[in-house]
């Protein structure tokens, strides 16, 4: 079950999305932005479907019961994404969650995250790669 309303035809990302599955998924790990000073108790680990100027779309491999508030809607995550010329670090809002399989949780959950915060050194290494898909597809 989604967290969103859905209108047909509606594309709400405003920056084109770029499928960043090829071979391999970016990965990603994420964890509440509270929690920076502190190790998380919980951290979402996981891979991209795909990504834009200003947001991913995230499929967690697997969410337990103690990691929903990660998930909810305007849950503010720090996402550390694995890119091939090194991580970047970025703050995200949730705007979008729901279960990839309503009937077999173990599948995985999808998060849809609008970027709110990124430094400029990341901001230009996670850029890079953006330019790079855009000759890909």
């Amino acid at each position: 079950m989604s967290n969103e309303k859905k209108e047909p035809g509606v594309d709400r990302r405003g920056s084109p999305r770029h499928e960043a599955q090829c071979e391999a998924h970016l990965l990603f790990i994420a964890s509440p932005v509270a929690v920076e000073a502190q190790l998380p108790r919980h951290t979402l680990i996981g891979h991209t479907r795909d990504i834009s100027e200003k947001g991913l779309s995230l499929v967690a491999a697997s969410t337990h019961v103690s990691d929903y508030d990660l998930c909810e809607l305007g849950s503010l995550l720090r996402v550390k994404l694995s890119l091939p010329l090194g991580v970047a670090e970025m703050d995200t809002e949730v705007i979008r969650s729901e279960w990839l399989d309503q009937d077999d949780p173990r599948k995985g959950y999808f998060l849809g995250v609008q970027i709110t915060e990124i430094s400029d050194e990341d901001r230009g290494r996670y850029s890079q790669y953006l330019e790079g898909l855009q000759g890909i597809g």
